[in-house]
């Protein structure tokens, strides 16, 4: 069945997606296993999608390169925990945009300070739909 997850392998929409899962599995399983200097094929392969990403939250270029780095270096002390349930640039986004909400939300950068400021000063009443 085409749905379903086997064991070691990620689910994925194309077969040039399941290519590329497989190749990022291989250099994650390397990394894993001692050979840490393969990390930098993931982030030379990612960093631009990533820096995107985390640009778009924060529209600062600043904020996004220090960002991107940060994500990075999250993902490859986290190396070991990755068992490949997702693709691994799935499991890259999802640290970047939680590592950046976090600290956008503590330091006022970005979309997230916006909507947390407008959530503070405005308070949600509810009206009578009637005239």
């Amino acid at each position: 069945m085409d749905a379903v997850k086997t064991l070691g392998k990620t689910l994925v929409a194309s077969p040039e997606r399941q290519v590329e899962a497989d190749s990022d599995m291989d250099i994650v399983r390397r990394v894993q296993g001692g050979e840490v200097g393969s990390f930098d094929q993931l982030v030379l392969k990612y960093r631009g999608r990533v820096y995107s990403v985390v640009y778009n939250l924060t529209s600062n270029r600043e904020d996004a390169s220090d960002l991107t780095q940060e994500a990075f270096i999250k993902a490859f002390q986290s190396i070991n925990r990755f068992q490949g349930q997702s693709s691994f640039f799935t499991w890259l986004y999802r640290i970047a945009v939680n590592s950046t909400r976090l600290t956008c939300e503590r330091t006022g950068c970005g979309r997230f300070s916006a909507s947390r400021k407008w959530a503070r000063t405005t308070r949600f009443r509810r009206k009578s739909l009637r005239p």
